[in-house]
């Protein structure tokens, strides 16, 4: 079976004591090309209900996205647990090369505070979903694409710029410089965020360089400056 790559995104709310946990996960299997095999797309039961969560970001998007997605059959509400089931059976049974996001690290660790918030503990699975071969896309990103001066002279021209002067390296931004449309506007849902994210990747391997596999660097976006 030829390998495929899993891009997932994270939706996610400050929980305490546990930190960010997540509400909205999507996954999607794709190939080096950017081309969606299959995609997956829950709301967390246990957190999408808590009371806490009345300053959760989904809050905004309630009734213009995910209750009109629910009637749509869209997106499913399911228990963690039987997410996590899912997302290690798609993992394991389609020969998956390496879990990739946008900021990885910060979908890794959603991924472990949900469990703990939930569970209290780390179960087998999650600790192989855990433990798997990694690709971070905004590592990679801003070793290929951000880093060019194609990218650079395109943030100067539509101020994709920090307060500071730096180069934004973002996946709004990113996306804007390699879709050639610069008035692109993220949806930050997790469904539609992947599908971005997986155009981004493909646009990095094209690049044909060394892959950062097992990277996390949280201070990548200076590769760009």
């Amino acid at each position: 079976m030829k390998k495929s790559l899993l891009t997932m995104d994270t939706e996610t709310y400050i929980y305490q004591p546990f930190g960010q946990v997540i509400f909205d996960l999507a996954f999607g299997l794709h190939d080096r090309q950017g081309n969606i095999i299959d995609c997956f797309n829950y709301l967390v039961r246990e957190t999408m209900t808590i009371s806490d969560a009345k300053c959760a970001h989904y809050q905004a998007k309630h009734y213009t996205h995910y209750i009109p997605a629910l009637d749509a059959q869209e997106i499913s509400l399911m228990p963690w647990d039987d997410i996590v089931d899912e997302l290690h059976y798609i993992i394991t049974e389609n020969n998956v090369d390496a879990i990739c996001a946008y900021n990885l690290p910060f979908d890794l660790t959603a991924l472990r505070n949900t469990e703990m918030a939930i569970n209290g503990e780390i179960s087998e699975k999650m600790q192989d979903i855990l433990d798997w071969k990694k690709l971070c896309i905004w590592n990679f990103s801003c070793q290929t694409i951000a880093k060019s001066r194609k990218y650079k002279n395109a943030s100067a021209m539509y101020n994709w710029l920090t307060r500071s002067g730096n180069v934004l390296t973002n996946a709004e931004c990113v996306y804007k410089f390699v879709s050639g449309n610069p008035d692109f506007v993220e949806s930050h849902t997790a469904k539609e965020d992947v599908a971005i994210e997986a155009q981004i990747l493909a646009h990095c391997y094209n690049r044909k360089t060394k892959v950062p596999y097992n990277e996390l660097n949280s201070q990548c976006w200076r590769y760009a400056q």
